[in-house]
């Protein structure tokens, strides 16, 4: 994992860490521990494995430790100068900080590379992914990575508007050449329909693949910032708010 990361080609101001998943991971804030206080054994140790790497990853920045509380919705509350983002995969915890001053917000997913369930293909892909595309490494599954990408760009997303994106309204293209990609914004259902016009949003993603692991960045710079800021009634394709984990 610690390879996977290092691959990683970040933007200055990033840093990323990684924890092992484990029972022995020992309780840190009690303004964490609150949340967790109802939890099962593994959702514990899970949520645990993901603050420990958050503050590692805050640590190479210069932040102190502290605590990582939630917002209601359960994402993370990060230390005033910072924002970063969180995933957990089986046995691994790894999260990504950036400072705030030079990266707007940031998103992070981690998938085992086994193919997407075949009942869920049309639910994460547009009708204009589903179709083959040479973009993409024959030896990765396409939809199980548009999923890994998709869900980075909408954990980037959710802090700044508390509102998530349906699949189908954001389309992600690849680079394999250099482990990128891009996120566009789409209110019609295929590039090929009337009126489609896909929008890019602010942002470079970073994929990779070392198996069994699938790994999407996307990185949203500080001038993203004006985007965001448009009223939320500029930007029907949000919908309400739901959990984030």
């Amino acid at each position: 994992m610690l390879k996977l990361l290092d691959s990683l080609r970040l933007p200055r101001g990033c840093a990323t860490a990684v924890r092992e998943i484990t029972a022995s991971e020992g309780a840190a804030f009690p303004a964490e521990e609150r949340l967790i206080r109802r939890a099962v054994a593994a959702r514990r140790a899970e949520f645990r494995a993901g603050r420990a790497a958050a503050r590692d990853a805050l640590a190479r920045l210069g932040c102190a430790p502290q605590a990582i509380p939630a917002y209601a919705e359960r994402d993370p509350i990060w230390p005033r100068g910072f924002v970063g983002s969180i995933t957990h995969c089986g046995p691994m915890a790894v999260a990504i900080a950036a400072r705030a001053q030079s990266q707007h917000s940031v998103g992070i997913d981690l998938e085992q590379d086994s193919a997407l369930e075949a009942r869920l293909i049309a639910s994460v892909c547009r009708p204009d992914e589903i179709r083959p595309s040479g973009e993409i490494d024959h030896r990765i599954d396409q939809a199980k990575l548009r999923l890994v990408a998709k869900e980075a760009v909408y954990k980037a997303l959710f802090p700044l508007r508390r509102a998530m994106l349906g699949f189908h309204r954001v389309r992600v293209t690849f680079a394999p050449a250099d482990g990128s990609f891009s996120a566009f914004r789409c209110d019609a259902p295929d590039d090929r329909s009337p009126g489609a016009s896909p929008v890019r949003i602010a942002g470079t993603g970073c994929f990779r693949h070392r198996p069994p692991w699938l790994l999407c960045v996307f990185v949203m710079p500080g001038t993203a910032r004006a985007y965001i800021t448009a009223p939320a009634s500029a930007y029907p394709y949000f919908k309400r708010p739901f959990s984030v984990v």
